[in-house]
């Protein structure tokens, strides 16, 4: 990947030659393709001038930046920017000595610029780093000493890891850093010290000026690197407002899950409870028959009880006549059990005397009830089982005459 410097907007390009450690010049980006792109070396990374980058130090830690989002992150350099906050590029420098958290922002049409202008040559941009990276940082890292780069187009200086940027003016500088001590130039392209307005101002305050034999270099694994304005957004770039509604809408679909889930797991035990009594039921009415598991309740219930249509009848003529009287009197009936030769019923009655004047009344209309069992409640209500005899013949005969 080759490795290009961009000190000034309109400036020639420098490329790193990793062979002799130099960097060579370049007049324009036509000339950078020409020269190396012909050739296959067509991924860029490419260092672009400290001026367009914004910094901003914050004591928020990582933890409450992450939280603000890549929305709130932009609003941090809105006081300094004349680009729309939502229209910039952020990045997180790492820790600084001062244990701050430095923050640097472009305008996302510089980084389309940049880009476009190797596009237009047939060259790719694989990284976009701030030229101030190029330089070392001091061996003094507390403050007190920073590295300074002079050539033509650029004034460079870098404090530590995390800070470091174009510098215009000096007074700016030394008010930004007060225990400036120590200032090491570095020799620029040409291997010489520019002696202009900025080092005479530099030569003017008391601090030291010393000479640095380190010629600013490129950084190793730049796409990796923390201020790579080129790499793609990670999931981070979601606000906290979306990741709520994300929860919220898992949560949701977490709840209508388990849900469904109960609801099938009640109508399964529903319906093995319905298998169970219809079983039970079947054993009452055909006691000397076994069902089989195997063939639908239906196919073996539908002949039965096509066979006993005469049954059934004498059964529910023999209920019709017993309703009315049911009506008129106290007596609320609980339960029914009809069997082949009997029906069962048990019957919930204010007192003792109401059931005993039910089987009387029904003796009176040739219906043939007997009261077998009587228990009282905790409410002082009784539960009586009455037994009523089924005769097909009668039953059915006093239907036809009540017809």
């Amino acid at each position: 990947m080759l490795q290009v410097w961009l000190r000034a907007q309109h400036s020639p390009l420098l490329v790193w030659h990793i062979e002799d450690k130099a960097w060579h010049t370049v007049e324009n980006w036509q000339a950078l393709y020409d020269i190396y792109g012909a050739h296959g070396q067509k991924d860029v990374c490419l260092y672009f001038p400290s001026a367009h980058a914004l910094h901003v130090s914050s004591a928020l830690d990582a933890a409450q930046l992450k939280q603000l989002g890549i929305s709130g992150q932009q609003y941090l350099f809105e006081e300094l920017s004349i680009t729309p906050p939502t229209e910039l590029v952020v990045r997180r420098s790492a820790l600084g000595v001062d244990t701050l958290q430095h923050l640097y922002a472009i305008a996302s049409h510089d980084i389309a610029a940049w880009q476009q202008a190797l596009a237009l040559v047939g060259m790719t941009l694989h990284a976009l780093l701030p030229d101030f990276v190029l330089l070392p940082m001091p061996e003094v890292n507390n403050g007190t000493a920073i590295m300074l780069y002079q050539d033509t187009d650029s004034t460079l200086f870098r404090q530590s890891l995390a800070v470091g940027g174009a510098l215009g003016y000096v007074p700016l500088m030394l008010e930004a850093m007060p225990l400036l001590q120590t200032v090491a130039l570095l020799p620029n392209s040409d291997s010489t010290v520019r002696d202009d307005a900025v080092l005479q101002d530099l030569q003017q305050l008391p601090i030291n000026i010393e000479a640095y034999d380190h010629t600013p270099a490129p950084i190793t694994a730049p796409e990796r690197h923390a201020l790579n304005f080129f790499a793609k957004e990670t999931s981070s770039a979601l606000s906290p407002y979306i990741k709520v509604a994300l929860m919220v809408a898992l949560a949701a679909l977490v709840l209508q899950m388990a849900t469904n889930a109960a609801q099938i797991y009640r109508y399964q035990q529903a319906t093995e409870a319905t298998k169970e009594a219809t079983i039970a039921q079947y054993q009452a009415w055909f006691p000397n028959e076994r069902l089989n598991p195997k063939t639908k309740l239906q196919a073996q219930v539908q002949p039965k009880l096509r066979q006993d249509t005469a049954t059934q009848s004498a059964h529910m003529a023999l209920l019709a006549r017993i309703s009315p009287v049911l009506k008129q009197s106290p007596v609320t009936a609980q339960t029914l059990n009809v069997q082949p030769a009997t029906i069962q019923m048990q019957l919930l009655a204010p007192n003792r005397q109401s059931l005993d004047d039910l089987v009387t009344t029904l003796g009176t209309q040739g219906i043939n009830a007997q009261l077998q069992q009587v228990n009282s409640t905790e409410t002082g209500t009784v539960n009586g089982n009455v037994q009523i005899m089924v005769d097909s013949a009668d039953a059915t005969a006093n239907n036809g005459s009540g017809a």
